[in-house]
């Protein structure tokens, strides 16, 4: 199983919003066919492996990471595949919470395969959080990518944070954009920074849709974003000159009207989560400054943090740092080096300070 996991993640970046997944067949203690699912809308990770196998796979077992499907989607059924290659028991890691997925165990037993769930659950759950989270809470799962010094600050006393990271650990930011079907800055970020937030360094094809919140109406007009019109700006009503310059045509980006401006921050947050929601973005990869930081961080709204620590420290009084009312701690996490760039991911708890 564990061999089934490392093959699912080489999809990240590649099959959002379906989850990874991996499949290792193995007769007589000996791997002879193993697989995962490579790009939304190609064949499932049990179809790839069982079109790899070197043997006859009569007799053997499948280590799958996810319950195999057992309805038409995008692909056929992967409980028909199993079914016909005479593999006669299958070892799932847990099973598949979508209503429209569920079910492929209960078919695999009735054709008299052997099938047996719990197996490495926990890491399952975990390589996909974005999909069991988005569908627990009824809202896009929300990652929260941060940038640090040593000394913990995410920006240098003028505001700028270029570049804290290294070039390594870029690169994998946009393959994690890429994972995610909507990334999100606060309007600081744009008007300090410009940024593309698109996934140039990973593979285009997979960039997310660009959100911002600006209740009041601050981007600059000529700002790079506007002029993509897959982006989304909610603000309020009281941001006239980005509702009259959208219906000018001075702008290309969707403008949405969450409310008058006078309701406080997190009740837009939770009108544009029911937005974002309602449009079927599940996932929601939030790379905001301090300001977007502490806000999630005290609201209890980050479901999974990067934490990236560059080798910088910067001058005492910079500002920028994390000031939640909350307390965050992970509950599980892993520990990756990008270059001279260390990476903490994993599920996050938060308690008051």
């Amino acid at each position: 199983m564990k061999r089934a996991l490392e093959l699912a993640r080489r999809g990240l970046g590649y099959t959002a919003p379906n989850p990874m997944v991996g499949a290792v067949i193995v007769k007589g203690g000996r791997i002879i066919g193993e697989g995962y699912h490579s790009r939304l809308g190609h064949p499932h990770a049990e179809v790839e492996a069982i079109r790899s196998l070197i043997e006859d796979p009569e007799d053997a077992t499948m280590y799958v990471s996810l319950e195999p499907c057992s309805h038409h989607g995008r692909t056929p059924p992967c409980t028909d595949a199993l079914i016909q290659s005479k593999i006669s028991r299958v070892i799932v890691a847990l099973q598949d919470p979508h209503p429209k997925a569920r079910g492929g165990i209960a078919v695999l037993r009735e054709a008299g395969i052997e099938c047996h769930v719990g197996l490495m659950e926990v890491q399952s759950r975990d390589l996909n959080h974005i999909f069991f989270d988005s569908l627990r809470l009824r809202r896009p799962c929300i990652s929260l990518k941060l940038a640090q010094s040593i000394n913990s600050c995410v920006a240098r006393e003028d505001g700028s944070s270029k570049w804290i990271s290294s070039p390594e650990a870029r690169k994998y930011v946009h393959r994690l954009r890429g994972a995610h079907q909507a990334i999100l800055v606060g309007v600081s970020t744009v008007i300090l920074d410009d940024p593309r937030l698109d996934s140039r360094d990973f593979d285009m094809s997979r960039s997310p849709v660009p959100v911002i919140m600006d209740r009041q109406g601050r981007i600059p007009l000529k700002a790079g974003l506007l002029q993509n019109k897959e982006t989304i700006v909610y603000t309020t009503a009281s941001a006239e000159n980005l509702l009259l310059a959208k219906l000018n045509g001075e702008i290309s980006a969707e403008v949405v009207s969450i409310g008058s401006g006078s309701e406080g921050y997190p009740a837009l947050w939770d009108l544009m989560l029911k937005d974002l929601y309602g449009r079927e973005i599940r996932s929601l990869f939030v790379e905001g400054g301090a300001e977007v930081g502490s806000f999630l961080i005290s609201e209890g709204l980050v479901d999974w943090l990067y934490l990236f620590v560059g080798p910088q420290i910067f001058a005492k009084g910079s500002l920028g740092g994390l000031s939640p009312a909350m307390e965050m701690s992970f509950q599980r996490h892993s520990l990756e080096f990008f270059g001279d760039t260390i990476l903490l991911e994993g599920r996050v708890s938060c308690l008051p300070a």
